[in-house]
């Protein structure tokens, strides 16, 4: 048992084999490297072009009373918030109940990883619309005419194929090993404390036992 003292003569290795984690660690090592898992979403770059297009056709139709110099402000903006991306609400974005740091957004060949926290909801990317620093050159009442929502939806969509593997991936980086029993090696000794270390050799013994049809001496 852990913590208790082996009563037995010393138990020396018959073969040479790898020393596996064990199941806490394993479980812990793998739960830390989730902070790495970065889903893939593909950005439709036609959908910002089509939006742009839109706002500024409907703008003098939108409200008339609007200032022109409304037009090219109000285009900068959106043209942000797309090239940066909007999410859909539903996004499938992490897994086991829990939400990656950052995603990767790609779009033709090239790929890039952005936090997530700085990518656009539907929500979000409103209220950047409508921000209240605005509110001095570009009055409120006019903005919340031209029913800028209209104009913002998602433009990141998920991507399985690319996120599992990049999940595997990840998965992959887990090293269940800890070094290596020579044969011929004292494992534990008679009086000696079952500490963590041992535990792990013992149990990697056993499974290599049960492997390998190992009869012990």
């Amino acid at each position: 048992q852990k913590g208790e003292p082996w009563e037995d003569e010393a138990f020396i290795a018959q073969d040479s084999f790898p020393i596996l984690k064990l199941a806490e660690q394993v479980a812990h090592e793998q739960d830390s490297l989730k902070q790495f898992y970065e889903p893939y979403f593909r950005q439709d770059v036609d959908i910002m072009e089509q939006q742009l297009a839109g706002l500024q056709q409907d703008f003098l139709s939108l409200s008339p009373a609007a200032p022109h110099y409304f037009l090219p402000h109000l285009l900068n903006k959106l043209r942000h918030i797309y090239s940066v991306g909007i999410l859909p609400v539903d996004a499938p974005l992490g897994f086991e109940g829990r939400l990656p740091r950052q995603i990767r957004v790609y779009r033709g060949n090239e790929s890039s990883s952005k936090p997530l926290s700085s990518v656009f909801s539907e929500k979000t990317a409103y209220a950047y619309m409508m921000a209240e620093e605005d509110s001095v050159c570009f009055n409120h009442t006019h903005l919340g005419k031209l029913n800028l929502g209209k104009y913002l939806t998602p433009n990141l969509f998920y991507d399985a194929q690319k996120s599992l593997q990049q999940r595997q991936e990840t998965d992959g980086r887990l090293v269940r090993t800890k070094g290596v029993v020579l044969q011929g090696q004292k494992i534990v000794d008679r009086g000696q404390i079952v500490d963590d270390e041992v535990m792990s050799i013992l149990h990697t013994w056993e499974q290599h036992q049960k492997e390998h049809k190992i009869t012990p001496k």
